[in-house]
């Protein structure tokens, strides 16, 4: 049967896979918010067969994951991501499922460093053809690891891709507190109204996590409480709640406003703490020496007429007393 969505997920066999991939998708497809006739082409190295993935994926995940479902629409196939020739059989599978009115997504569950290779042989085996409105790639944070590292992999996607057919995930903005916002915010003209300085004392911003890494030491040693959660998510936080009202709520002019907030934002360098949790140093794959953050509290500022003089607290951390994220705003 000819599918009118596929979607591929390179990095398949991760930690984001299982734990929010997978359960996303069935609950979608249970719920019936995307096509009935979807395929799943999950990608790895590993020699599964669909079965022991999916075995893999359910001992993996932190909640129980629906197999009925995920084993009716996925496909496991075995792919080095540096080896162009492994794409020929990834691009006859799509072709045979295929229709030409098909909405494919290609979803790049792996590191910044895989970005450049995925993208050349994905365009190479004409797997996305530049410019084809039903064919969009998707990355996943971390979008490099500095300003510079960001500007090259843009530079680098302009290359095979379109911008519109560039997607970049932060799944935090996923969750139904962060959608909230803006209808919070725009929707109800009590809130717009003291909606500033003249009545808003602070601005807490918490993401507290109770579990540990998680087996991620590869990437997280490199990235940190601050890289991994502040610079995205906390920060994405941020700039809903003191962005001005966008012109419409289209994603660039909502963008604009967002970039604005950060362009106004500094720190308060005397009310920052860094931390790393007893037993880190223990994880495996974690060099005995490292000084890596799992914990992060500061204090910054938005520089803006409607803001300016309204502290906005900001605290992330694993290990810690409970699995919070909460917003909170307390007005004089």
């Amino acid at each position: 049967m000819k599918k009118d969505l596929i979607i591929t997920i390179f990095g398949a066999t991760g930690d984001l896979t299982s734990r929010k991939l997978l359960p996303a998708i069935s609950r979608l497809y249970k719920g019936n918010q995307i096509s009935d006739k979807i395929l799943v082409i999950a990608l790895g190295r590993r020699p599964y067969t669909t079965d022991t993935y999916l075995s893999y994926m359910q001992e993996m995940a932190t909640e129980t994951l629906d197999l009925d479902v995920l084993k009716d629409i996925i496909i496991y196939q075995k792919l080095d991501i540096s080896n162009s020739d492994d794409y020929k059989p990834l691009l006859d599978i799509i072709n045979e499922h295929k229709h030409e009115k098909t909405r494919e997504l290609f979803y790049l569950a792996i590191g910044p460093e895989l970005f450049p290779i995925a993208s050349k042989y994905i365009n190479t085996h004409k797997l996305v053809k530049k410019g084809n409105k039903n064919q969009s790639i998707v990355f996943e944070k971390p979008f490099g690891h500095d300003l510079t590292s960001a500007k090259e992999i843009n530079q680098m996607l302009w290359q095979y891709f379109d911008e519109k057919q560039i997607y970049r995930i932060d799944h935090y903005l996923g969750k139904e507190m962060i959608q909230n916002i803006m209808m919070v915010r725009f929707a109800n003209r009590i809130f717009e109204e003291v909606w500033d300085n003249r009545s808003i004392k602070n601005v807490k911003i918490i993401a507290k996590e109770n579990d540990g890494i998680l087996g991620r030491a590869g990437y997280y040693d490199t990235s940190g409480a601050l890289k991994d959660m502040v610079q995205s998510h906390l920060l994405q936080m941020l700039s809903l709640i003191a962005m001005e009202v966008p012109m419409s709520y289209f994603s660039d002019d909502v963008k604009n406003e967002k970039v604005n907030v950060l362009k106004h934002l500094t720190f308060d360098s005397n009310a920052l703490i860094f931390g790393q949790y007893d037993g880190y140093l223990e994880e495996k794959n974690i060099p005995k020496d490292s000084l890596t953050d799992t914990f992060v509290c500061f204090k910054a500022y938005v520089n803006t007429p409607r803001f300016k003089g309204v502290p906005f607290y900001l605290l992330t951390g694993k290990k810690l007393d409970q699995k919070e994220s909460v917003i909170i705003i307390e007005f004089e």
